[in-house]
């Protein structure tokens, strides 16, 4: 009688688990290092208020990952997966340990950060939510997926495909409608109840999206339509958040987690999910999952089944973006460029990073298009110059040609310049003026009026407080724009110093202005400047 044998495709490996829990001291380390020698100089650079900014202690506990068992493939991608699987428990294990840490970091509106010691000052109110949102922001460019910490523990290992692994597939979201909404905007102290101004925020990995806002609502349809790319769908969810808009706070109207490994098995699901958090309200979703195919076979019939709706994809299209070479230099004299790329499908233009002072620049970027129909989209791709490149030759002469003797007399202001990816925000901090030019023996009462322009709408507008008879105003306000990072390249920021002067005052006048183009460089980094102010804006040289 002979009995069958069972041989399981998941192998323990009680040896590497021995072998990481000796390793554990120094990934500790490794992360330590990590925050303090690159995370931490990223925050600090991005503000000038953020200088003395320093992680005290980084700790991921004493207890090491553990690896549960090795799954080996018979395909030609052996190396690949294995090394997939590995980094997967391990993100999954690291991703508790920061949730537990920092009251889940990567969610917009949990993260909670306490200044203390000589940081309260960071409290003052636009001060606080623009450094909260930014070291968030730099935080997940390092640590969420897609983004990737590759250390190779042996040679000839492919790089490339560790780093920028294909997505496991796409995830199309339809924001359909919720019912039983709370009430949040009443009136007379509560007793005359109103309605909300809904809208929702939903995050997978580290792509957000934020539907319209269905004004004074309880019943609100969006009817909207988001596609997200999943590299992982074990341990990943989608997670929505309902808010009600307000002009000082959005008010919390219920929350939901969708696990992406159950989706992953049943491929659609069209419901309604109760909110969570609250205690009256429903949300109805339908979720697709949509596998990616190696070839281009069914790609007819995709196009079939879309054709009626521009905004659903067909196609993924991954970019890796290696190096260039023998790249002229962008200015007169000869010098070194500063290179970067614009790489745009359609709506969708991702910026590179900036290689300094060389004509063989290397990046090792990769970058993802969703393609509505690749028989019609096309790939630009274009080198830039960055705009630093501006050198000290080319400033002295346009003094000796005369030219910038009479070009900026009429001040300065201070801005920083940032875009939040995770909230679709464009955030501007006025800081200061200087060098104003006086109207009277009294001085100035000088306001800050913003347009991201085209819209030069009433509801567009920005505006700073009025400071009385000074010439040098400190500001520190903070202004935001809903804007997508996509949109963004098309638009200019116009910032306007003027006179206040009372309701009949004869010097409400323009003391100058600054347009700022934001298509230039890379704005989710953000930057803080001296900007010249002139008649029209139109000469807007930076001083750095």
């Amino acid at each position: 009688f002979l009995h069958q044998v069972h041989y399981p495709d998941v192998e323990k490996v009680e040896w590497l688990n021995k072998t990481v829990k000796q390793m554990w001291p120094y990934v500790c380390q490794f992360v330590e290092k990590l925050f303090k020698e690159t995370i931490e100089p990223a925050i600090k650079e991005t503000n000038a208020h953020l200088s003395t900014f320093g992680f005290i202690k980084i700790d991921l506990g004493d207890q090491p990952l553990r690896i549960n068992g090795v799954k080996v493939y018979s395909e030609n991608k052996v190396k690949c997966l294995l090394q997939k699987k590995v980094k997967q428990r391990c993100r999954m294990i690291l991703n508790s340990v920061f949730k537990y840490m920092l009251d889940s970091l990567f969610f917009i509106q949990l993260l909670d950060i306490n200044w203390t010691g000589l940081t309260n000052i960071l409290d003052i109110p636009g001060l606080n939510g623009f450094s909260d949102h930014m070291i968030q922001d730099i935080i997940s460019t390092y640590m969420v997926l897609p983004n990737r910490i590759t250390v190779p523990l042996i040679d000839e290992v492919e790089l490339a495909q560790l780093r920028f692994p294909m997505p496991k597939g796409v995830l199309r979201i339809h924001f359909l409608e919720a019912q039983n909404l709370e009430v949040k905007d009443t009136y007379l102290g509560g007793l005359i109840k109103g309605k909300s101004d809904p809208y929702g925020m939903l995050l997978v990995s580290n792509q957000l999206f934020r539907s319209k806002t269905i004004k004074e609502c309880l019943h609100p349809k969006w009817n909207e339509v988001y596609e997200a790319l999943v590299y992982e769908h074990s341990g990943q969810h989608l997670e929505i958040e309902l808010f009600d808009e307000d002009p000082d706070k959005d008010d919390f109207l219920g929350s939901l987690i969708i696990d992406l490994s159950e989706l992953h098995k049943e491929q659609k699901v069209d419901e309604w999910f109760d909110l969570e958090e609250v205690a009256t309200g429903k949300l109805h979703l339908r979720l697709e999952w949509l596998s990616l195919y190696p070839s281009a076979e069914k790609l007819d019939q995709v196009l079939r089944s879309i054709r009626a709706n521009d905004n659903l994809s067909s196609t993924l299209l991954v970019v890796y973006l290696d190096s260039a070479s023998n790249l002229p230099s962008g200015k007169k004299v000869s010098i070194d460029p500063n290179p970067f790329v614009k790489l745009t499908v359609g709506q969708k233009m991702y910026t590179s990073k900036v290689r300094y002072k060389t004509s063989e620049p290397l990046w090792e970027e990769a970058f993802p298009f969703l393609i509505n129909n690749p028989h019609t989209q096309e790939l630009e791709i274009e080198v830039w110059e960055h705009p630093k490149s501006m050198n000290i030759k080319q400033r002295l002469q346009q003094l000796q040609n005369g030219s910038g003797l009479s070009q900026y007399p009429l001040g300065e202001v201070q801005l920083t310049i940032r875009h939040s990816s995770q909230r679709n925000k464009l955030i501007v901090v006025v800081h200061a003026c200087r060098n104003l030019i006086a109207l009277t023996k009294d001085g100035l009462d000088p306001f800050i009026r913003l347009y991201l322009l085209p819209d030069k709408s009433r509801s567009g507008r920005r505006k700073t407080s009025t400071l009385k008879k000074t010439l040098n105003p400190i500001y520190d306000q903070s202004f935001e724009f809903s804007v997508s990072i996509v949109e963004l390249h098309r638009r200019t920021l116009d910032v306007a110093v003027k006179n206040g002067g009372g309701l009949l005052s004869k010097h409400k006048v323009l003391l100058g202005k600054a347009v700022v183009d934001l298509a230039s460089e890379d704005v989710s980094k953000g930057w803080t400047r001296w900007y010249h102010l002139t008649e029209d804006g139109s000469k807007k040289i930076i001083q750095t």
